[in-house]
């Protein structure tokens, strides 16, 4: 590839469901997050992460230890192994890696209010797929803003072996974009942008396990309405701005339905909107 192809990173928070144990209050909010880096970037976070991890857990394998927002917070091993000290100097290390060089990287992100998307439509779109269809117009936005080549997307899958009907129906909706086109981007623009998803396991992606780091505290701030949230207001610089509105919201951080932007359209301090 060339100089000026991406790397994309896609988690999820959130369940997806439209169920009515899926809709409410604790499962209302559903984030798909991509983090995004030049290609040649990659390797070298990478890289930068394993140095973290061999610092901390220097007697154990590298593939035994998952850095995910659920094994962090809820303290799964080896991560209760630590004390609060060395877990909270851990995890500032690992967000330092990105969030000391917002210029290296950028954070594309939906959020689907589903109740609300529920009650808009009679036969409401899967929130994944559409908060994929949302991030691949983005991408395309993006990519003509900064002149990139193309763009690599690497997603977390939903599905294990035996269950892999969520990933193929997936694949199957980004067929169907790619092949018509979305009501704002074109068929031709989303090919030339994005090449075909691949999926990646998160125990195999450093850069996957980084996304959804970036996915809970987006999905954590809206879904508790705590626009201060410091990992929150930490994110916020590093997600995408229109090119000439300079904004986030609606651009680096699309939110549907319309109520749930315009609730959170003032909530988001001026400077970082």
């Amino acid at each position: 590839m060339g100089e000026r192809s991406i790397d994309v990173f896609i988690d999820e928070t959130g369940h997806p469901g439209m169920s009515t144990k899926h809709i409410e209050d604790r499962e209302r909010y559903f984030a798909l997050t991509a983090l995004i880096c030049l290609s040649r970037q990659t390797a070298r976070t990478e890289a930068a992460i394993e140095t973290i991890v061999a610092d901390t857990f220097p007697s154990m394998q590298s593939n035994e230890i998952l850095i995910r927002s659920v094994e962090i917070r809820n303290r799964r091993f080896p991560f209760g192994n630590l004390s609060a000290h060395d877990l909270h100097e851990f995890t500032e290390r690992v967000y330092a890696t990105i969030l000391e060089y917002p210029k290296r990287y950028q954070i594309l992100s939906v959020v689907i209010d589903k109740y609300e998307h529920g009650r808009r439509y009679v036969k409401p779109e899967d929130p994944y797929h559409l908060a994929f269809e949302f991030m691949l117009e983005r991408l395309s936005y993006m990519s003509q803003t900064h002149d990139l080549e193309r763009a690599n997307v690497h997603i977390a899958p939903r599905g294990y072996k035996g269950r892999e009907a969520p990933d193929r129906r997936l694949k199957a909706y980004e067929n169907a974009v790619m092949r018509m086109g979305t009501d704002y981007v074109s068929a031709s623009t989303l090919k030339a942008v994005a090449s075909p998803s691949i999926f990646v396991r998160p125990i195999e992606s450093r850069m996957i396990q980084l996304a959804d780091l970036f996915s809970y505290n987006i999905w954590h701030a809206i879904r508790y309405t705590k626009p201060s949230y410091s990992y929150f207001i930490r994110t916020l610089p590093l997600l995408y701005r229109h090119r000439r509105s300079k904004q986030v919201m609606g651009s680096g951080l699309k939110m549907f339905p319309e109520s749930l932007a315009n609730m959170w359209a003032k909530k988001i301090p001026s400077g970082l909107r």
